[in-house]
C-alpha cells in the first residue's frame, strides 16, 4: 500500500473551517445536561467547604452564583481574572468591592466562589504563621481528569461549566437554577432545551418585571438625589406610571435596549426615554446620548418648584436600563459629575470646570460603593470618560 499523499494528510482550507465551526457547534449548544449536572456537582462540594470552615459565601459574578444555594449566598463581588495574581497589585476601579469589608469584619473572613476551567494550585503555609481575617478564594470546579472533557463532551464531567452562559443557558439564570434544579437536573438532553425555556418564562412571570431601584448618590443634605435599576422597577408607587404624568419632584431617564431617534426622547418635563440599542453598540452610543441627557437632568434640577412643597432637596432623578447595571450606572456617573458639585449642590451658573480620569474614578467608588452590583463595561465608561473630559462647563 503507498503512502498516504501530502494532500491526503492535510486537511485542506474548507475543511478544517467547517471542522472548526462543528466543534464550536458542540460546545455552544451540546451537552447542557453535563453542564448543568458538574454545576450541582461543584455546588456540593462548595458546600462542604463552607461547613468546614464556617464563613459566608460570597459570588464572584458572573459565574459564582451558579455554584451557591441563594439561601446561603452572603452577597457578591466582581474581581476579574488576573486580580490577585502574582505581581498584579492593582485592582479595578470599576469593581473596589469596598462592601466586603463590613462583610469579612462581621464574620471573621469569608469564602469568594468561582469557577475556572483550569487548576489553580495555591500553598498558605506562610499565612498559617500570620495574624489575618481570611478571604478565601474557593475555586469550585475541579480538574478534568484522564477520559473527561474540559469544556463539554459525551458524558463526561464539565470544568467551569458555568462560564459562557451566553453561549448555553438560553436565559436561564442562577436563580432560576436552584429554583428549579430537581426539574432541570431530571431530564435528558433532548428535553432539557424546553425545560429551559419553560423555566425561564415561568421566571419572568414569577417576578413580573418588577424591581427596586437604589440610591448612588446623595444631595448636600444627605438625601438620596440619583437613583438607578433596572427597566421595570417601580420607580415611585405614589406617582402615575404613564409618562409625562409623574410627580413634579421625579425626573425619570430610561435607557431602552432599541434605537430611537434623539427627538423622539423626550417624553414629558420629567420623563426621558433613551433609545441606544442593545449591547457594546449602546455602550458606544452612550458618548453622543449624554449631553442631552445631562443638559435634561440639570433643567430638571434648576427648575423652581411650582409649589412651596416640593424643595431641592426633594428631587429625585431615576436612571433605568435593561440590567440595571452597566448604562444606567454610566448615565448615573455622568449626572454625578456634570449635575453636581464636590460639596453635593445642583451646579448653578457657568462656572468653568473640567474633569479627568482621576475626578471621575472618585466618584465612580462612590456610585459602586452604595451600589455593590453596579458592573459597566469598560466600553460604557469609555464613554462617559470621553464625554466628560472633553466637555469645558
Amino acid at each position: 500500500m503507498p503512502p498516504p499523499t501530502l494532500d491526503q494528510i492535510i486537511f485542506p482550507e474548507q475543511a478544517s473551517q467547517n471542522f472548526s465551526h462543528i466543534l464550536g457547534d458542540l460546545k455552544r449548544s451540546n451537552f447542557i445536561t453535563n453542564r448543568l449536572a458538574s454545576i450541582n456537582q461543584d455546588a456540593a462540594f462548595v458546600e462542604k467547604v463552607a461547613d468546614a470552615l464556617k464563613l459566608p459565601l460570597v459570588a464572584n459574578e458572573r459565574c459564582g452564583s451558579w455554584y451557591i444555594d441563594p439561601a446561603r449566598k452572603s452577597g457578591s463581588a466582581y474581581f476579574k481574572s488576573t486580580d490577585g495574581h502574582t505581581g498584579q497589585w492593582k485592582f479595578s476601579s470599576r469593581r473596589l468591592n469596598f462592601h466586603l469589608l463590613k462583610l469579612i469584619g462581621e464574620s471573621d473572613g469569608c469564602i469568594i466562589v468561582d469557577s475556572t476551567r483550569r487548576g489553580k494550585p495555591a500553598s498558605i503555609a506562610r499565612l498559617r504563621e500570620a495574624g489575618f481575617l481570611p478571604v478565601v478564594c474557593c475555586t469550585a470546579s475541579r480538574r478534568a481528569g484522564a477520559g473527561e472533557v474540559a469544556e463539554g463532551g459525551g458524558g463526561g464531567y464539565v470544568q467551569g461549566a458555568g462560564d459562557d452562559t451566553e453561549n448555553w443557558a438560553g436565559g436561564l439564570t442562577p436563580g432560576g437554577f436552584w429554583r428549579w434544579r430537581g426539574r432541570l437536573l431530571a431530564v435528558g438532553e433532548g428535553e432539557v432545551k424546553g425545560v429551559i425555556e419553560e423555566v425561564v418564562k415561568e421566571e419572568s412571570e414569577r417576578e413580573g418585571g418588577k424591581g427596586r431601584v437604589k440610591e448612588v448618590v446623595k444631595g448636600a443634605g444627605g438625601s438620596g438625589v440619583v437613583f438607578v435599576g433596572g427597566l421595570g422597577a417601580d420607580v415611585s408607587s405614589s406617582s402615575p406610571a404613564e409618562f409625562g404624568e409623574l410627580g413634579e419632584g421625579l425626573c425619570v431617564v430610561r435607557v431602552v435596549p432599541r434605537f430611537m431617534e434623539s427627538k423622539e426622547w423626550v417624553r414629558g418635563k420629567g420623563c426621558l426615554e433613551v433609545g441606544l440599542g442593545k449591547s457594546k453598540a449602546a455602550s458606544r452610543l452612550l458618548r453622543d446620548a449624554l449631553p442631552q441627557v445631562c443638559e435634561f437632568v440639570l433643567a430638571f434640577l434648576r427648575r423652581p418648584p411650582a409649589t412651596k412643597e416640593v424643595g431641592p432637596l426633594d428631587k429625585k432623578v431615576v436612571v433605568l436600563c435593561e440590567s440595571g447595571k452597566d448604562l444606567s450606572v454610566g448615565v448615573a456617573l455622568a449626572i454625578y459629575c456634570w449635575c453636581f458639585d464636590d460639596t453635593g449642590n445642583v451646579r448653578q451658573g457657568d462656572e468653568e470646570v473640567s474633569f479627568n480620569k482621576a475626578a471621575i474614578r472618585v466618584r465612580l467608588g462612590h456610585i459602586v460603593t452604595a451600589l455593590p452590583e453596579a458592573n459597566p463595561s469598560r466600553a460604557t465608561l469609555q464613554s462617559v470618560n470621553s464625554f466628560l473630559m472633553d466637555w469645558r462647563k
